[in-house]
């Protein structure tokens, strides 16, 4: 792999029609760590998510994760990285016409080969991490949004993947909910000893977990360091978004 860590961006360039994303970002995510990508709204870190993921392709530079070149993978050996990978979506994405098992085995029936006997210890496993077997023959629309979002986090980790991504896994819950996930994000990767990538605007229950954030803006990587470093920085860009004040050098851009 080109550099250090699971993860790294040489060179990242992206436009979406007209408007450039991201010039020349170079980005480098440790394995093992909890990385948070930061930012004001409309900065890319979603889209940044899925150039990772390969779903969408860079006008130039390279990605590498677990030791591929995205750039040079046939679309079998892409399906094969991904199997590595987990992805807890912002809107959760459970399958509303399967239960709560189905949509926790779906992963391993797509990738893995498992007896029904194995298949059913390991979802129930998985359901236990997040405080939820007795969720298992429920449907998505009778869990509450906090609930459903652990359901998400248990099918995001059900194939032991070695790099996990949450979009933005805070969004919509309320505090009892935020503290339930963010001791789940935390305790999983511990348990497990995969590389965390979270996308967040919320700056406190980040820092809280978080072993490195990375902050973008214009297109490119405004700062990076410990929660400690970056809320202790002088750096008068890096304090507008970490103090939420509203005249800044860093513009506020439309959602991407």
């Amino acid at each position: 792999m080109s550099g250090k860590g699971v993860i790294a961006l040489e060179k990242l360039t992206y436009y979406r029609g007209q408007k450039l994303i991201f010039e020349q970002l170079d980005l480098v995510v440790e394995t093992g760590k909890i990385t948070a990508i930061m930012g004001p709204s409309g900065c890319g870190k979603t889209t940044l998510l899925r150039l990772i993921g390969g779903q969408l392709q860079p006008y130039s530079g390279t990605i590498h994760i677990l030791g591929k070149d995205l750039q040079q993978l046939n679309r079998r050996e892409l399906s094969r990285l991904r199997s590595r990978m987990g992805v807890l979506f912002q809107s959760g994405a459970l399958f509303t016409d399967l239960n709560v098992f189905e949509n926790v085995a779906f992963p391993m029936r797509e990738h893995g080969n498992l007896t029904e006997e194995q298949l059913s210890e390991q979802v129930l496993l998985k359901l236990d991490a997040v405080g939820l077997r007795s969720a298992r023959h429920l449907f998505p629309a009778q869990l509450s949004g906090g609930m459903a979002r652990r359901i998400a986090l248990a099918r995001a980790v059900a194939m032991n993947p070695e790099v996990v991504f949450y979009d933005e896994p805070f969004a919509g819950q309320d505090p009892i909910a935020t503290t339930a996930v963010m001791r789940l994000i935390q305790s999983l990767a511990q348990a497990q000893g995969h590389t965390s990538v979270l996308v967040s605007h919320d700056l406190a229950e980040t820092c809280a977990i978080a072993d490195h954030i990375i902050l973008l803006g214009h297109g490119r990587m405004l700062a990076q360091g410990t929660p400690t470093q970056l809320l202790a920085s002088e750096d008068p860009v890096v304090q507008q978004f970490t103090r939420g004040e509203v005249d800044s050098m860093m513009p506020l851009c439309d959602p991407i």
